[in-house]
């Protein structure tokens, strides 16, 4: 599965609007599959940028989000801003990274600071 990063953006957003009340929530993209769901939610609970809990079988995965964590609080802020959300894109494709959840983690703040330092 290639990583949608935006969509990595849109998920933690959405989670994050949701109205948490302890237990769990479907979440529904019309254009996402329930599989492709499950991997991307597996994923940033990977990343700790949200709390989620695994319902897989041996025939299903099935991922669900709970909640999204301080971490992805952070990343959100960061990655909500337009500026800094492509020039992360940009250092991960300049340096031949893969676009992985961590690969953006380690980006966002780092773009974050040295667009700071330049004043834009």
């Amino acid at each position: 599965m290639r990583l949608d990063h935006d969509f990595v953006r849109i998920l933690l957003a959405e989670i994050k609007e949701v109205q948490w009340d302890g237990g769990y929530h479907d979440l529904y993209f019309e254009d996402r599959p329930d599989l492709m769901m499950s991997r991307y939610i597996k994923l940033l609970d990977e990343a700790g940028l949200i709390d989620a809990v695994d319902y897989s079988t041996h025939d299903l995965v099935c991922w669900r989000a709970k909640w999204i964590t301080e971490e992805g609080e952070r990343f959100l802020r960061v990655a909500s801003n337009e500026k800094y959300w492509q020039a992360a894109q940009k250092l991960i494709r300049r340096s031949h990274r893969k676009f992985t959840v961590e690969a953006l983690k380690l980006a966002l703040p780092r773009v974050k600071q040295q667009l700071r330092k330049r004043g834009r």
